[in-house]
């Protein structure tokens, strides 16, 4: 190793070695230092920017297309595109906080958690009651059908002493997975995780009471090999123990999170007595350490959809080896266990309502509930929604415009934090073509007009719309525009999102009259403007008074899995319930897909 990399991202600086012939961003990941590469380092989304100086490949005609001259001029490079050649600096910008979706509905479960603490009072042993210590635990206890994990029987002789002694049991419903002395009054706690493809949520739950106590959220340290699951596992499949690093990644992150929360809340992490998970399916192996290939190609096949009860050592969580982990059923290869958590929080199994559940991401995940009958599917959204494949697009980070508003003739924005606009998110990109579409600045084809065809209100705006590097653009703020190609994505990604809506209701014979609630899921499907949805022909027109957000409702029905034994129980009827609708097998559905591509509906 004969180059010296020395990154620095205004917090922290690091000085590395590595061969001559690596790929700069490779060196920066894994030296611990962080870019933004939605594409998993092929070039295409022009995110991993960072100012370069030394001995470094020539600038490519990728770079060319990606960059501005001024960008340019000062030396940044796509991190993707650079060989290093010798030594050489990097300044990375630091990395912005992000918004990441937390809070979801109210619940109400009977509480009977995966696992928990009970005290037994245990007489001493004595020539009337001369039992086993195992047997007389399960006599006091009262739970003779109860059985000991066989780890913890060589832990009965340092804790039992014959004499008359309280103990804490640590029990699932079936097994004894630890055994103490009481020493003190203490309360259970569980962590439940929502691993989403962009981000990990966990909430810490008290297990007595049945409420969130706290939550912790972090970007998903998976980012850094692609912003999208297919990214993720073409990494896995082109690279040596591609699949073995992306488990570990995720488990790592979840050992992480769990100490830090627990350190936080000053308690110890025994008294975390449960874990529970829920994410799409291809999160869902990779935490297991499952192969997700075959998911990625026709038939769509997963390795297993099951519900799971386990151990973390099984998982490879290192902090906290011995809990007790429950991990929600999956549908289909991409109708996943997020989902059937969301059918739980949202009571799609309700046979006295017509919901419809959408979760918009890269894919859109649907389901409609009729008469408790459960039909689902998924598009292929893209990522457009998630500032991917977007010139100007970010995701929810702070500086993100994540509204657009013109009314009166007056055009405002916002962004996350009310910070200066660094690019503009999913929500602010529906609310911005909402706005080009009603004014006629954009037509039905999705090509800008000219302005003599734009509403006369709208006239005042006629100076944002501009040519940039000999391409049309609409200035929402400086330096931040919509292009052409921009409108095409969003087309993409509303026209698959409706045609999904429509054909999962025609094929169960519901008209949008019928429907009751529409459970709109997810961070983006909180920040939604429903009008601006409606008027770019994302969600059909009918549906608008009956559109709800649902908030996090993967990491809420994580949370009453966790606490509740029968909605373990519901889960799996979900999952049995549930049928999988698949469109690209459905001779209607293409045309369906073309005809919702213009704007109108």
């Amino acid at each position: 190793m004969d180059c010296r990399i020395v990154v620095s991202d205004g917090q922290k600086s690091s000085a590395f070695l590595v061969n001559e012939g690596t790929n700069l961003q490779k060196a920066i990941f894994q030296n611990g230092f962080h870019v933004s590469a939605p594409c998993g380092g092929r070039g295409t989304c022009g995110n991993c920017k960072a100012v370069v100086s030394g001995k470094v490949s020539e600038i490519s005609p990728t770079e060319r297309k990606k960059l501005t001259e001024d960008e340019i001029k000062s030396g940044v490079r796509l991190t993707c595109q650079v060989v290093v050649h010798g030594d050489a600096t990097v300044y990375i910008e630091q990395e912005r906080s992000a918004e990441i979706q937390t809070e979801g509905l109210e619940y109400k479960v009977k509480l009977s958690p995966l696992a928990k603490r009970e005290t037994v009072s245990l007489p001493a042993a004595s020539l009337e009651n001369s039992k086993d210590d195992a047997q007389r635990i399960l006599n006091s206890f009262g739970k003779e059908n109860l059985k000991f994990l066989p780890s913890v029987l060589p832990k009965l002789s340092n804790v039992v002493n014959g004499e008359n002694q309280d103990l804490v049991i640590t029990r699932t419903d079936d097994t004894i997975i630890d055994v103490n002395i009481k020493t003190k009054e203490t309360t259970d706690y569980g962590f439940a995780v929502d691993i989403g493809t962009t981000t990990v949520v966990g909430y810490l739950v008290n297990l007595n009471t049945g409420k969130i106590e706290d939550t912790i959220s972090e970007i998903n340290d998976q980012a850094i090999y692609g912003a999208d699951v297919l990214s993720r596992i073409s990494y896995g499949r082109e690279n040596p123990d591609g699949n073995e690093i992306l488990h570990s990644k995720l488990t790592g992150q979840i050992s992480r999170m769990l100490r830090k929360i627990i350190e936080k809340k000053g308690i110890s992490k025994d008294d975390v007595c449960g874990i529970s998970f829920a994410g799409n399916t291809i999160m869902m192996h990779f935490l297991i350490g499952l192969n997700p290939f075959r998911i990625s190609v026709s038939p769509f096949t997963p390795v297993t959809t099951a519900s799971m009860v386990c151990f973390a050592k099984d998982l490879g969580i290192d902090y906290h080896p011995d809990c007790p982990v429950y991990i929600l059923p999956s549908v289909s290869g991409y109708v996943g266990a997020d989902i059937t958590a969301g059918m739980l929080a949202c009571s799609l199994t309700d046979r006295d309502k017509i919901q419809l559940l959408i979760d918009i991401g890269t894919n859109g995940e649907m389901v409609l509930s009729k008469n408790g009958e459960l039909l689902c599917c998924s598009v292929a959204a893209g990522p457009a929604f998630e500032g991917a494949r977007i010139r100007c697009g970010v995701g929810g980070i702070e500086g993100a415009i994540d509204k657009i508003s013109f009314r009166d003739g007056s055009f405002n924005i916002h962004t996350l934090w009310d910070k200066k606009p660094i690019g503009i998110c999913g929500s602010g990109l529906v609310d911005a073509v909402s706005l080009l579409v009603e004014n006629y600045i954009v037509d039905e084809t999705g090509k800008f007009t000219e302005p003599d065809e734009w509403k006369p209100e709208a006239l005042c705006l006629r100076d944002r719309l501009t040519t940039v590097n000999g391409e049309t653009a609409f200035k929402i703020a400086d330096e931040i525009y919509i292009y052409q190609q921009d409108i095409r994505e969003v087309q993409l990604a509303k026209a698959a999102i409706y045609a999904g809506i429509k054909i999962l209701l025609e094929h169960q014979n519901v008209s949008y009259e019928d429907v009751d609630i529409v459970w709109l899921a997810g961070g983006f499907g909180n920040k939604l403007n429903s009008e601006s949805a409606v008027n770019i022909g994302m969600l059909p027109r009918k549906l608008l008074g009956k559109i709800r957000a649902g908030g996090n409702t993967s990491g809420i029905g994580a949370v009453m899995s966790l606490l509740s034994r029968d909605c373990r129980i519901e889960c799996d009827i979900i999952k049995s319930r549930a049928k999988y609708l698949e469109l690209s097998a459905l001779p209607g559905f293409n045309d369906t897909f073309i005809e919702a591509m213009g704007f109108e509906e």
